[in-house]
């Protein structure tokens, strides 16, 4: 049997604080309730009272907690290996130059 608005509004007002902290846009939460966005606005009164917050801080998406954890492994730099690559790269881009400057020249 398909939910009602009633059942879902009361689902909402149960987890909205929560996913409101995990920085959830009233646009997601609307989505996630099958509840239109203005329904959601109109209940936002409601749920700040009954969470003791204002409503306008439950309009603000609160940032998400960023993970302090590298997810990268960690590696060594050799300082040779990066200024040999740097010295072909000049290298590189010296060629580039003169083939640049021949073409130009030739069109002359």
């Amino acid at each position: 049997m398909a939910t009602t608005t009633n059942e879902r509004t009361k689902q909402l007002k149960e987890n909205f604080m929560e996913l409101h902290e995990k920085g959830w846009s009233i646009a997601k939460i609307a989505e996630h309730f099958n509840l239109s966005q203005r329904h959601i606005y109109n209940v936002l009164p409601e749920i700040a009272k009954e969470n003791g917050v204002s409503k306008e801080s439950l309009l603000a998406v609160p940032h998400k907690e960023h993970s302090t954890r590298s997810k990268t492994t960690k590696s060594t730099i050799n300082p040779y290996e990066i200024e040999k690559s740097f010295d072909e790269m000049i290298s590189q881009g010296k060629k580039i130059i003169n083939n640049i400057t021949s073409i130009l020249q030739e069109e002359r």
